[in-house]
């Protein structure tokens, strides 16, 4: 769940960026292809997986310690490094909250679902519903389909769509569905535009058809019914759709050069017509929305007056969506990769130095106080010799001094026995209480008393007294098996001291 999270916010954080650079392309470098294709890729980028695979464990144990298993020896035995100090009232309040998290990733889970598949169900039963009534519609006159033939040899289509009239009030679109693709026009609105205004009308349906906007439009549908509840995705649509419509102003310049001021007539006959209480189209459709297009009608209109926009990229600006495209498409993956290295590499640092730090033998430390000694004994012709009590004395004093912490460390393990034995009990009778519990539940279920949804919740409650058992023994035994290596480390160095003290010729 985590690593869902991280590669959503990953995939967010590029996509705004590719949304506000397709922004600035389209407001202030007046490059509407160049906008379309950042938008595009700001979309894409919210459904592009990680381009290097990360291995992520998934259970509903995440949050718990993983138990690694160093192999350094006391006595030559096995030891289990990096587990946390538990005390006797961590443990239950630890598999509380993974009870809660559990729970709060399985509700958000379920209701993303259950969202995603209300979205798709309703997109669907709109799109059929709405095909259904488009192969009902009036074919056009001979007159506007000698038109749209017109239109589309000065656009430089070879496949037409199929073009039809319909009663009632909304927008011109474009609509493809099951391979078929339809333009559709208003009765009313057709009869109200001259033969002028009805070329770049039908112009502007048919740039979108040659830009494949309808299959665009499957794609927007699809990312919307993942992330209905994001509201950059949203944006992103918005912006997308505002790109089209300003592509397509830019390819009916370009067949209609001058024709900028019966198109900008058209525009506004089509918005006062939509405003009369217009028909909602399905959301796979190409057509004027109404609302969103009134909100940048000025910004459509300078750009149709001063007709200052390519409807083509140029090599340019291909290649720099190119680059975008390469660099920030996969960024998420490399994100996640290099994070993932990084913890490793940190993981491997530290395993090594606590093995390091904590291999330290009885051996080693026998013969680091050895060679103390030894030194101190070279050292007494040439430097100014201690007395002989003065020696003793301190020797006394290092022997004294391991007497005081072998019996702290036997009374530490006395006390750690106890404590630790009464844990295990109360564990132990947690765990046989759950284990009794299911086994009751499972009886229940098998005669169909109970659902699946409570048997469950009981083999969770058992999963995770046996999980608390186990790390409470082995975080017992880790502790026992410490101590008792310090016990025999300070019985050996009490040994030597002795064995030195009973050397007369050493003083």
């Amino acid at each position: 769940m985590s690593s869902l999270l991280e590669w959503i916010i990953s995939n967010t954080a590029v996509a705004i960026f590719l949304g506000f650079a397709a922004t600035v392309a389209a407001r202030f470098a007046r490059l509407p292809a160049l906008s379309h294709a950042l938008w595009l890729l700001a979309l894409v980028k919210m459904i592009t997986p990680p381009l290097f695979q990360v291995s992520v464990p998934v259970n509903a144990f995440e949050k718990v310690e993983t138990i690694s298993v160093a192999s350094h020896s006391v006595s030559g035995r096995i030891e289990e490094d990096r587990i946390e100090n538990l005390g006797t009232n961590a443990l239950p309040e630890n598999r509380s909250d993974l009870q809660t998290r559990f729970s709060w990733q399985a509700m958000l889970l379920a209701l993303w679902i259950i969202g995603s598949l209300t979205w798709f169900t309703l997109a669907g039963r709109r799109a059929f519903r709405f095909n259904g009534w488009l192969r009902k519609a009036n074919p056009t006159s001979p007159e506007l389909d000698d038109l749209v033939q017109s239109v589309a040899q000065r656009l430089n289509l070879s496949r037409l769509p199929r073009a039809v009239m319909f009663e009632g009030i909304a927008s011109p679109l474009l609509w493809s569905f099951g391979g078929q693709a339809w333009i559709a026009f208003p009765a009313k609105l057709m009869d109200s535009l001259s033969s002028e205004e009805r070329e770049t009308l039908i112009a502007h349906e048919l740039a979108h058809y040659r830009r494949a906007d309808h299959w665009f439009r499957w794609l927007e549908v699809m990312l919307i019914g993942i992330y209905w509840w994001h509201p950059v995705v949203w944006w992103i649509r918005r912006g997308l759709r505002q790109a089209e419509e300003d592509c397509c102003d830019a390819w009916v310049l370009w067949a209609y050069p001058s024709s900028e001021k019966p198109y900008a007539r058209t525009l506004l006959k089509t918005i006062d017509f939509l405003a009369d209480d217009a028909d909602p189209i399905p959301t796979t459709a190409c057509g004027i929305s109404g609302r969103g297009k009134i909100n940048n009608v000025k910004q459509r209109f300078e750009m149709i007056l001063n007709k200052k926009t390519n409807p083509r990229m140029t090599w340019r600006h291909a290649t720099l969506a190119g680059v975008f495209a390469v660099i920030l498409l996969p960024i998420s993956g490399i994100v996640l990769d290099t994070r993932l290295q990084a913890k490793e590499s940190n993981k491997s640092n530290s395993e090594s130095e606590k093995v390091s730090s904590e291999s330290t033998t009885v051996t080693d430390r026998l013969a680091r106080l050895e060679q103390a000694i030894e030194k101190l004994i070279e050292n007494r012709s040439s430097d100014p010799a201690p007395s002989k009590e003065a020696i003793e004395a301190n020797y006394r004093y290092e022997h004294s001094k391991r007497e005081m912490n072998l019996g702290r460390l036997t009374s530490e393990l006395e006390l750690a026995d106890s404590e630790g034995s009464i844990l295990l009990m109360r564990f132990e009778k947690m765990r046989e209480k759950a284990k009794l519990e299911y086994n009751e539940l499972k009886k229940k279920f098998d005669e169909g008393r109970i659902g699946k949804s409570d048997l469950n919740n009981s083999k969770l409650a058992l999963d995770l007294a046996d999980l608390d058992f186990a790390q409470s023994q082995i975080q017992f035994d880790r502790r026992m098996r410490k101590l008792r290596a310090e016990i025999k480390i300070h019985e050996l160095e009490l040994k030597h001291l002795e064995q030195m003290l009973s050397k007369p010729d050493v003083f």
